[in-house]
């Protein structure tokens, strides 16, 4: 369902510099792998030094150790050249939202009866401990894939994405704030050897945003509003359409820091699905496509947003493909939907919840299950 027009300004996350939350305990070679990984795309690679002065010797050692001093001058370039035009470790929202429109005209989406969908507050700040963690089953209940930004336009379309970040804030900011630099660094473009960087303008203002988020979850001050542009952020990166697009709820979006088992089962019995769900270990989840057709108003005059009369015409049927999510989170087994017009996204994996998708709210035909993730152990992730 399409986003009614907004009149307010397009706003992104605060400022701030692309600093990782953990930069202070990582130091040296390590902290240039984690930032790195395996990109060698020299924009990206200077927007990630941009943003964590702190490592520029280490990443450049690291970079000259793998691929050569070719390499390293590129990347200097682009550092430079990016400090020089946006400030040091300063996000230009001008330049972000006239990048590939990541910031558009579309304004507050609304639910199936025309209402606006119940979404938190984008200023308010994250549930944050004095531990350095946050209360992330409070967060993902909030937090769905529609929000009250005026900015974003792909909240009918980023369910995929709002399920993956919403695994990594389960387990915690440190986990979320890696997600998305290895998100940055995992899906840029890979130009032909010898060839230019191929990075959009569109995508570099995707990259600068998921680092800006980065950032902030890392120092502490993240809020509602700056996962919601994360979401935002991770779908442009992934499409070529300025306006939303694709990327619907058959992806499947999987970082190295964890593995993926493809399963590929239909499943159209609760038990089923919960005898999946049963064999999760601490922090695994399944990525499950709902599967139903739902009737949307026909393109007229009016806007479809506002439903039949608006528009003057009779209702067409549409298949409707929808991501959940199922995950053991602290011993429990809880869904993920980031799609619920309550505004309440997370809840425990009942049965009579279940059942509401097959019989109730959506009427679906099925379920698929599309695999399995479990996050890897630190002394297992990838170096």
């Amino acid at each position: 369902m399409g986003k009614p027009k907004a009149t307010t300004p397009a706003t992104g996350p605060a400022a701030s510099p692309f600093e990782t939350p953990d930069a202070a305990q990582d130091v040296g070679r390590d902290a240039a792998v984690s930032l790195v990984g395996s990109n060698t795309d020299p924009l990206l690679l200077g927007l990630i030094i941009r943003g964590n002065p702190r490592h520029a010797d280490a990443i450049f050692a690291y970079l000259s150790e793998q691929h050569g001093m070719a390499l390293v001058r590129q990347v200097s370039e682009y550092a430079t050249a990016l400090t020089a035009q946006s400030g040091d470790g300063a996000l230009d929202l001008g330049v972000t939202s006239a990048a590939g429109r990541l910031a558009s005209e579309q304004g507050v989406v609304a639910g199936p009866d025309g209402k606006p969908v119940a979404t938190a507050d984008p200023k308010e700040k994250l549930p944050y401990d004095k531990a350095g963690g946050w209360d992330g089953a409070t967060i993902c209940a909030k937090l769905g894939q529609n929000d009250k930004l005026a900015g974003t336009d792909s909240d009918r379309e980023r369910c995929t994405f709002a399920a993956a970040l919403a695994a990594h804030v389960l387990a915690g900011p440190t986990a979320c704030a890696r997600f998305l630099v290895g998100f940055a660094n995992e899906h840029a473009p890979k130009p032909a050897k010898g060839a230019a960087p191929t990075m959009t303008l569109r995508q570099r203002a995707a990259a600068e945003m998921m680092l800006s988020v980065a950032s902030t979850v890392g120092a502490g001050t993240g809020t509602f509003g700056d996962l919601s542009w994360a979401q935002e952020a991770m779908h442009a990166y992934l499409t070529t359409d300025e306006h939303a697009g694709g990327r619907g709820g058959t992806d499947v979006i999987v970082s190295s820091m964890e593995t993926y088992e493809p399963l590929n089962v239909r499943i159209e019995k609760i038990d089923a699905l919960l005898g999946f769900g049963e064999d999760l270990g601490e922090g695994q989840w399944l990525m499950v496509s709902l599967h139903c057709e739902y009737d949307r108003p026909k393109q007229g005059k009016g806007d479809a947003a506002k439903g039949d009369d608006a528009t003057g015409a009779a209702p067409s049927p549409k298949d409707y493909i929808h991501q959940l999510m199922l995950i053991r989170q602290d011993g429990r087994l809880l869904i993920y939907d980031s799609d619920q017009p309550s505004g309440q996204n997370l809840w425990p994996a009942t049965s009579g919840r279940l059942e509401r998708y097959l019989k109730g709210d959506y009427d679906a035909q099925y379920f698929m299950i599309q695999g399995q993730v479990t996050p890897k152990t630190a002394d297992k992730a990838p170096t």
